[in-house]
């Protein structure tokens, strides 16, 4: 009973010493939750009154989720200025002699300081939330979901505050000085995420062929407790109820956070007991600190010093000078305020050339690649399978689809980049001609760039038969040795897989599918019934699987096969009104099919025998109504010169080297003139009119 009385007497002294700290609170919760719950009601002036109660209601219900930037703002403040305060009074010698000369047990004092720091916080926020609820009930807000996102964020941020809370006040543990105390803080917070970041910066700087995020460095972000608390709000589920989405907390994401922050609670306990009463006014309570401490901050720096300079300057001189420059100030700055003395400039001058040895060392071992880095290849015998990626063959490839978001909205996602997806698709089996094709690139590392010679970056992903990927990139001259091995690849069914994402589509997700043929005009476009689009969709996927690279060298497109993915599209009538209520023209567009720009295109040639046959079955016809136009207007790109053609002959020999603009740029492979451009017409006829590019190969003598 004593103890109880004692601990709840302490208590009240406390947070009496810390009726500042009180303040702040309830007026930072009160102006987030009372005052901002009165504010509602006059964002919907103008709305209908059952419009605005609905909007008002659904409003307020959102301020309360977890995901409250406001709130996670002051959690973060809050942990800083109480974790400080709390134990203040290690700072101070006379404080530290009258507190330890009680006869009160350590862990005592130290429960009292550190839960205060809890409840000075928390207890304004549950009742200034609580309060703001009240509000938010007169205007339709319902009790069920404003207590229930309340319940949900009071655990969520309680256990992440803990988190901040336990390491600011183990950086006030290891320090004598409330200044010091607060840079420790920042330490904590913020090193290992840089040391992340400064890995990422090293590699892309100093290795040609190495592959943005391909080192694993999100690990960083979970040892902060500062990104840790940002990153817990990704990918949070949603429950959806009537006009409202909320985010659901799963509960189990928690533990780990809790566990981290109980034994950081018990670390912080421990370091009290050990602190000593003198190391008040001290730059570090635990001289053993010091060096470990000292060490990994010129590390970080210095490297970090080094890689300013290398954007500055990309000399060997200047990255040396920041390194060593950088790794002699920070130690420099480190040992003043260890001493708090600038006589103690230069003091242990071994653990700086310590220090200058290993920094240097781990330049040079980035800077030469003593590790072989980009110069490695894995052996035939040990890769299982490779998927290669460019961003310049085939860049009319899309990899978007359609998705309702909580609000029922459609908006475009993006399942990867043309590299991801291949990484996740593609399964070469031809592993020496994978091999070959990156030897190319290894031979050509650090080659200056010949202006003449055009150049395609290649991307690589090794699966090894020890479970490991290895990625990288190169960039490869386009020559006949690249020409050759990638052609090999590319006609594979396997590269395919890994390239377009329609082979991998399934017809239940595609909402529209569409067909156009061009001779001469632009032809409407013919749409697919619902009933054939998994027909049609698996015999173009035979046809675009025996097209080759050399039949596209050969062939333009002579039409377009387009599609609209729309990702769990589930009934199409009911999608269909969902979006016809939406009462939005971009909505309408979608149901009605007249968004030409959100669909997206494959080339249909003319050995997609298996296509063009199946369309002509179900009346449409890719020959139909021959065109035969009778003037060209052509023009000259890069002085607008102009130049009209009426002779049969002529517009004959042009009108075989065109190729309609739209189509152009679904063919890669074929080389197009890139001086002229043409416009065809016919006499007596105002159809729309269409340019063109040629074809070099066949662009006509007296063009040329």
């Amino acid at each position: 009973m004593t103890s109880k009385s004692l601990f709840f007497k302490w208590m009240r002294e406390d947070i009496r010493h810390r009726l500042w700290a009180l303040a702040l609170s309830f007026l930072a919760w009160f102006f987030i939750f009372p005052v901002r719950m009165a504010l509602i009601p006059g964002d919907y002036e103008d709305f209908d009154g059952l419009m605005a109660k609905q909007q008002m209601a659904v409003r307020a219900e959102g301020w309360f989720a977890l995901d409250n930037g406001f709130v996670i703002f002051v959690m973060l403040v809050g942990a800083i200025l109480l974790g400080a305060s709390s134990f203040s009074y290690l700072h101070s010698k006379k404080k530290v002699d009258f507190y330890h000369s009680l006869p009160v047990r350590r862990e005592l004092l130290f429960a009292v300081n550190f839960l205060d720091g809890i409840l000075l916080l928390f207890v304004p926020y549950l009742l200034c939330a609580l309060a703001g609820a009240a509000q938010a009930m007169v205007f339709g807000a319902r009790p069920a979901i404003l207590f229930w996102n309340i319940a949900q964020s009071l655990g969520f941020h309680l256990v992440y505050y803990l988190l901040l809370y336990a390491t600011v006040v183990i950086a006030m543990m290891m320090t004598g000085n409330l200044f010091l105390g607060l840079l420790g803080t920042g330490v904590f917070f913020f090193y290992v995420p840089m040391a992340a970041i400064l890995i990422e910066g090293l590699f892309s700087t100093f290795f040609d062929s190495y592959v943005y995020g391909s080192v694993q460095t999100g690990w960083g972000n979970w040892i902060s407790p500062v990104s840790a608390y940002f990153m817990s709000l990704e990918n949070l589920p949603f429950r959806n109820v009537e006009g409202g989405s909320y985010p659901i907390l799963p509960w189990g994401r928690l533990w780990m956070p809790l566990l981290c922050a109980l034994l950081l609670i018990g670390f912080a306990l421990w370091l009290y007991k050990k602190r000593p009463s003198e190391a008040a006014g001290r730059a570090m309570a635990f001289p053993l600190s010091k060096t470990p401490i000292k060490v990994l901050l010129v590390l970080l720096t210095s490297l970090g010093g080094c890689l300013i300079f290398a954007v500055i300057r990309d000399t060997l001189s200047w990255m040396l000078f920041g390194l060593l420059f950088t790794a002699v100030f920070v130690h420099s700055l480190i040992e003043i305020l260890y001493h708090f003395d600038f006589r103690k400039l230069f003091a242990h001058l071994g653990q700086l050339a310590c220090c200058l040895l290993v920094v240097c060392a781990i330049f040079f071992a980035f800077y030469l690649d003593l590790f072989g880095y980009d110069h490695y290849l894995p052996k035939s015998e040990e890769l299982e399978s490779a998927a290669i990626s460019s961003y310049g063959q085939d860049s009319w490839v899309s990899y978007w689809f359609f998705q309702r978001n909580k609000e029922g909205e459609l908006e475009q996602n993006w399942e990867s980049n043309v590299y991801e997806y291949a990484k996740e698709h593609m399964f070469l089996e031809d592993k020496e001609t994978a091999l070959a094709l990156a030897q190319i690139g290894v031979e050509n590392l650090g080659k200056e760039r010949e202006e003449e010679q055009e150049y395609i970056q290649v991307r690589f992903c090794y699966r090894l038969k020890s479970q490991k990927e290895v990625e990288r990139q190169y960039r490869i001259p386009v020559d006949d040795a690249w020409e050759e091995n990638y052609s090999k690849l590319a006609d594979s069914a396997q590269f395919k897989d890994g390239k377009y994402p329609l082979l991998q589509q399934s017809s239940e997700d595609i909402y529209r599918m569409q067909v156009k043929f061009h001779e001469g005009r632009v032809y409407g476009k013919v749409e697919i019934n619902e009933e054939d689009i998994a027909e049609l969709l698996a015999v173009y996927q035979k046809d675009f699987y025996a097209l080759t690279v050399e039949e596209q060298k050969e062939e333009v497109p002579i039409g377009s096969l387009s599609y609209l993915p729309v990702k769990d599209l589930g009934d199409r009538k009911v999608f269909e009104r969902e979006q016809k209520e939406r009462n939005d023209d971009w909505s309408q567009q979608i149901v009605e099919g007249d968004a030409d720009n959100d669909v997206i295109p494959y080339p249909i040639y003319a050995s997609f025998q298996n296509t063009i046959e199946w369309l002509k079955q179900h009346g449409v016809d890719e020959s139909a109504e021959r065109w035969q136009p009778d003037i060209c207007r052509v023009t000259r790109w890069y002085d607008e010169e102009n130049q009209m053609y009426s002779e049969p002959e002529q517009v004959e020999a042009l009108y075989e080297a065109a190729v309609p603009n739209e189509y152009c740029y679904l063919n890669d492979w074929m080389e197009y003139n890139s001086d002229w451009e043409g416009e065809f017409e016919k006499q007596g006829e105002t159809n729309r009119k269409q340019t063109y590019q040629f074809r070099e190969d066949k662009l006509p003598e007296f063009l040329q």
